[in-house]
Parts: C-alpha cells; structure tokens; sequence
C-alpha cells in the first residue's frame, strides 16, 4: 500500500458509519451466499435426485477448478484501468454471484440425470470460480484505493467481520426455517432464494455506488500491462508471498478438519450439543471490534499472534476438556480467535507484500498477491476436508459401529486438539516471520516515496 502523497493527516483515520457500512454491504452479501451454498447437498439428493455420491465429486472437481482462477483473476485485476478504478469495477460481481446461485438452485427437474448434474456443476463453477473469485481478487486494490491509512482500512474491516458474521448468523437461522416451508419442490427453492438474492444483491452492490476509489497508487501512473513473466518473477523473488499463502494454508487446514460432528457424537455423546459451540463465536466478534483500538498500539501479526497464542492454549484445554462442556466451550472460544482476523486483514496484509514488490523494483501487482493466499486456503481447505477421513479410516473407523475402537476415539480427540494445535504453533512460527515484514513496511514506503521524489525532478528538468 504506497499512496502517493508521503503524509496523511490524522483525520484520514477517521471512516464514517455510512461509508464503513457501505463497504461491508457486499461482504454480507458474499457471506449470505456461501452460507445458502451450503444446503446445495441436500438440495441436490432430495430434490434433484442426484447420488450423494456425485455430488461430492462435483464439489471436489469445481474446487480444483475454483484454485486455478484464483490466479486468472488476480491477472486480470492487475491489468485493469478504468475511469471507476482498478478493483471497484468488479463490483458487479455480487449481482453476478446471486443471479448465478439462483439459477443453480432453479435446475429443471425434467433434465435427465448427466444433464442435472452438468447444469449443478456449470452453476456452482459461475458462483464460485467465476463472480466469487474476480470479487475476491478485486477486494485488495479497491481497499488500497478507497481509504487513505493502515487505521481506516483496520476499522472498515473490523466493521466488514462483525456485519458478515451477524448477517450470516441471520441468513443461517432464517434460511432452514423457511426452507422448511417454502422449498417442498424445484418451484419452491426458487421461491426462497429469490427472497434472499433480490435484497441481498442490492445491498451489496451498495459498495460501487457509494465508496469510490479516490486514494491514488504510485503504479496507477503505469500504463504497462502486468505480464505473466513480472507474476512468476514476483512469486520466484518475492518469499513474503509464499509467507501470506502457508499462512492461509494452515487456516484452512484447521478450519476445514471437521472433527466436530464426530467428537460431539462419539466423545461427548450427544451431536445436538454442538451448536452451543456457536457461542464461542461471540468471543471472535469482540476483538474485532477491539481491533480499531487495538492497531494503535500492534501490528496487524502482533494482533493475529496473539489471538493464535489464545488459540493453541484452546486446543490444549480441548484435549483434557473429553466431554466437559464448559471446558469445550472456553477451548472453542479460544480456538475461534485467529480465524476472523486472519480472513478479515488479508487485504492488508496482502498491501504490505505488494509494497514489497515495489521496494524491490517491481510491480505492485496486489490483486495477484491476493489471490495467492486464497488459492492456498482452497487447497488447505480441500486437504484438511479429507484429512482426518483418511487417518480414521487407517486405523478402522466404521461409521456403522454405535462404539469404536480406543485408537479411533483418541484419534478423533487428536483431531479436535492436538492435530489443529500443532498446525497453529506453525502458523505462530509463520506470523512472527511476516511481523518482520510488518516492521519494515514505514521504510519502504519512505524509500519508495524517495525514489518517485526524485524521479520527478529528473522529469522536470
């Protein structure tokens, strides 16, 4: 993040509520979708008819498909000038994303099987790999161009997390409920999502129609076109990204391991008790709001470590918690804290490689930095999605059993403390490399805003 004037006055930090809310208007409207696409399972066994089976792979195929156009994206982004800016034009992506998502719940039930399941995988790939993915890459250079400081930006994405979270905890209660009324055929699902995307795609296209990019950058001056070769030099010469992408890697490997399910029904005993989980969330969204306050006094890492710290001493307490509720509960608390912080200062964390690839001497190229740490949390995702299957079903596991064996059990337990914990002290051994990063950004910047200074003059001349 290197705007073009070397000092910003105090001011600048402040962000109004309408502006704030503006800017996370989208992001509720990203987090109702993924929330909503979440059901697709059922909706595509119980009223497409599709085997569970086939499903499953569509979701895994689309995934794979959904990393490689992370980096597309990011390229694309990267090479865009227009009278809007370089990353709010995407913003038609939301609209895109909801019409896209309506579709995929409408599918003809007429259609025979192969042709249902193309329609299913064709849709998801829109949602996902195509609106999702070009909203996401833009989100880093639309940020970088809309407010002024490191403060502002700590402040609109503090705002971004809470109203994500409080929308999707609405969108996840609301939704089921009607699901339950309205979807009882294919004319009913498009019902119900057309009530959820006609005033959801509205309010976040509130974004483009309300903050624009007014905060120059010192490449926005270049007219040459970012080549593939400046991105492979970047990701050769420039390890800070690869830094940010394990980063998110680890993030989604823990976040995706889901030993939940299995830990609340074998260990605990009873599943309907794992929603009371959710209240740890709560914990998440306090800091959050904390985080305006706390960017005064830490770096972004020096917050994300700390939360990760919270984090492994949650996975410890999750280990000897068994079927302890309280215990559970104070560890998911803890365990909760680096997710939300970690998703929500990408985009910052992201601007500060990109001001490293311009002390270097390169482009800034922040939408494809971006886009690497995204490419990762899918891959870990995907991983960490299979990971525990495979180590259970190693050592025997037989979800027919009503008991299983001691190794089983103690490995569900691992997978609910021990396994994540260990994936987090990596991440906390990561974090403090990137705040190394962190603390040399003001000299950068200082170095860059010299060299522009000086090649100004040599224009004058």
């Amino acid at each position: 993040m290197i705007n073009v004037e070397q000092k910003v006055e105090s001011n600048l930090e402040k962000v109004g509520l309408g502006k704030s809310l503006a800017w996370a208007s989208r992001s509720l409207g990203t987090a109702s979708v993924f929330t909503i696409i979440s059901f697709l399972s059922i909706y595509c066994t119980d009223t497409l008819g599709l085997p569970i089976s086939l499903v499953g792979g569509i979701l895994l195929v689309s995934k794979i498909f959904d990393g490689v156009t992370d980096l597309i994206a990011g390229y694309i982004v990267d090479n865009t000038q227009t009278r809007f800016g370089k990353g709010r034009p995407y913003e038609f992506a939301i609209i895109g994303m909801w019409i896209s998502t309506v579709l995929l719940f409408s599918t003809p039930e007429s259609f025979s099987l192969p042709v249902k399941a193309g329609w299913v995988f064709v849709m998801y790939i829109f949602v996902q790999s195509i609106f999702g993915t070009l909203g996401a890459a833009s989100e880093t250079p639309y940020m970088m161009r809309a407010f002024p400081n490191t403060q502002a930006m700590g402040k609109v994405s503090s705002m971004v997390a809470i109203f994500s979270a409080i929308g999707g905890i609405v969108v996840s209660v609301l939704f089921p409920v009607l699901m339950a009324s309205i979807a009882i055929n294919g004319a009913g699902w498009t019902r119900l999502l057309l009530i959820f995307a006609i005033p959801l795609s509205l309010i976040g296209f509130m974004r483009f129609i309300f903050v624009k990019e007014i905060y120059p950058q010192v490449d926005d001056d270049n007219q040459e076109r970012v080549k593939v070769v400046d991105m492979l030099k970047m990701l050769k010469e420039n390890g800070y990204v690869w830094v940010l992408a394990v980063i998110f890697l680890l993030k989604g490997l823990v976040a995706n391991l889901g030993m939940g399910t299995y830990y609340f029904k074998y260990i605990v005993g009873n599943v309907a008790l794992l929603g009371v989980l959710s209240i740890a969330s709560l914990l998440g969204i306090i800091v959050m709001i904390l985080v305006p306050a706390l960017l005064k006094k830490f770096t972004i890492s020096e917050i994300i470590i700390g939360c990760t710290l919270f984090a492994i001493v949650g996975y410890i307490i999750n280990w000897f918690a068994k079927d302890n509720i309280t215990l559970l509960i104070i560890g998911a608390a803890f365990t909760a804290l680096p997710i939300i912080p970690i998703s929500s200062f990408l985009n910052m964390m992201a601007m500060d490689v990109a001001v490293y690839n311009v002390y270097k001497g390169g482009k800034s190229m922040e939408a494809t930095v971006a886009a690497m740490p995204n490419f990762l949390n899918k891959i870990g995702g995907g991983v960490g999605a299979g990971l525990m299957g495979i180590i259970l079903g190693a050592i025997g596991y037989d979800g027919a059993l009503a008991d299983q064996s001691s190794a089983v059990l103690n490995t569900i337990r691992a997978g609910n403390s021990l396994i994540p914990g260990f994936m987090f002290m990596l991440l906390l051994l990561v974090m403090i490399r990137f705040n190394k990063l962190e603390k040399q950004i003001p000299f950068m910047k200082e170095e860059i805003a010299k060299r522009e200074a000086e090649k100004e003059m040599e224009q004058t001349r």
